[in-house]
């Protein structure tokens, strides 16, 4: 079974992509010896906040799947085409 994503899918995609790797890169060089779940604590509650600022990180989601949550339409079923 083949689906194919549509441009704004795959721009949706890709900047949760490097949104990701931003935070994944900032945790892996908090991460050391002598660090804190403390200081990783406040790390959290300065980066969650500010992607919630910029639209980023959602508080509130709309539908039960990530498709419905992404407002992404849902493809016709190859069965039923």
């Amino acid at each position: 079974m083949k689906y194919t994503k549509s441009q704004e899918e795959i721009e949706i995609l890709a900047e949760g992509g490097k949104i990701l790797h931003d935070i994944l890169q900032r945790t892996v060089e908090m991460v050391a010896p002598g660090v804190t779940t403390a200081e990783l604590n406040d790390f959290v509650e300065l980066v969650i906040p500010e992607l919630q600022r910029r639209g980023r990180f959602r508080r509130n989601y709309r539908g039960r799947t990530l498709r419905d949550h992404l407002g992404l339409r849902r493809p016709k079923h190859p069965a039923t085409r």
